[in-house]
């Protein structure tokens, strides 16, 4: 299990969700803060839109451009801050990962899924925008309650297929329960 741990710990950090591995005990916490989307993609958009803003409004500097830009820049802030939030609230529980069981634990929540109460992981995969793919892996509960594990998302529809199918089959084996995809 330590070479899958191993797997486990790149593929959670090229997907930049955060983690710690306590002891061979791995805890999957909430995503990290990424800086290049949260400054490049939302912080510049905003300061670039209401500049903007404030000179098309202050001094009358009507141009298509100059809208065109302004709808560019206020629409690149609305879409990524909503991939942003939707990043942090998917991935805010923390799962721990000890003696075939994932802990998940919230303000709200804590249980224990092991192979006695766990009926299957599955996944959905949604197509964003044009050129980007959100995945979700649940764990499903013998009472059909569906629990996320992890949301992620990637530009090409098939690396996420092929990484969502991979946590499938770790999270299937760590628990010993069969893999239903």
């Amino acid at each position: 299990m330590k070479k899958e741990n191993f797997v486990l710990e790149q593929k959670l950090k090229r997907l930049k969700i955060s983690y710690t591995n306590e002891n061979g005990k791995i805890i999957i916490g909430k995503s990290k803060v990424d800086y290049f989307t949260l400054l490049g993609l939302i912080i510049l958009p905003l300061i670039s839109f209401l500049v903007i803003l404030y000179f098309v409004i202050n001094y009358s500097f009507f141009s298509g451009k100059i809208i065109t830009f302004l709808f560019l820049m206020g629409g690149s802030f609305l879409f990524y801050s909503k991939r942003y939030i939707s990043k942090k609230k998917n991935n805010s529980a923390l799962k721990r990962l000890s003696d075939n069981a994932i802990f998940f634990e919230d303000n709200t929540f804590q249980k224990r899924f092991d192979l006695n109460n766990t009926r299957e992981f599955k996944y959905s995969m949604n197509e964003i925008s044009e050129d980007t793919y959100e995945g979700i892996l649940l764990l499903v509960d013998t009472d059909n309650n569906q629990h996320k594990i992890l949301a992620f998302d990637d530009e090409n529809e098939q690396y996420l297929h092929n990484d969502l199918k991979w946590f499938i089959d770790y999270f299937s084996k760590y628990i010993k329960i069969k893999k239903e995809v």
